[in-house]
């Protein structure tokens, strides 16, 4: 089970990715790519390393957790992950609607939208457990069916 969290780069940000990474991979949960070990970079070959590891990590992931406040390349890494249709669940303030500041890509067919971190988290983590229930009953059902002879 692999999920890409994508949030802000802000400093006041960094605790709260640091929580969310912390209870995925406490439920067995892989990052794909934990962008914040980086911090900001400015010169072009580190930008360059890092948008490959981050445009990787939304395509590698099975789910994209997406965590407001949400800035410019945040919102790239949506739309990666709407253009491959993954799923992505939306963390987001109730007040951001009464403010005007929803985007159409917000409410894509694969987008789950949820007010509360507690209830995102646990939202991504039964996904992608549903995920791999799933796919463990095609691949056990594909071994029964097999006949070598």
């Amino acid at each position: 089970m692999k999920v890409y969290v994508a949030s802000s780069l802000e400093l006041k940000n960094h605790n709260l990715i640091n929580y969310v990474c912390n209870r995925f991979k406490a439920a067995g949960v892989s990052i794909t790519h934990e962008w914040l070990s980086h911090g900001l970079v400015t010169d072009q070959a580190t930008l360059k390393d890092c948008c490959e590891k981050e445009i990787n990590g939304v395509k590698d992931s099975d789910i994209v957790f997406m965590l407001f406040p949400a800035r410019n390349g945040t919102h790239v890494e949506l739309g990666i992950a709407i253009a491959q249709d993954k799923p992505v669940v939306l963390v987001t303030d109730p007040k951001i609607c009464q403010v005007g500041e929803e985007k159409p890509f917000y409410y894509a067919d694969n987008i789950t939208r949820v007010y509360d971190l507690e209830e995102g988290i646990k939202t991504c983590i039964t996904m992608l457990q549903d995920q791999y229930a799933i796919l463990k009953e095609c691949l056990s059902q594909n071994q029964q069916s097999y006949d070598p002879t």
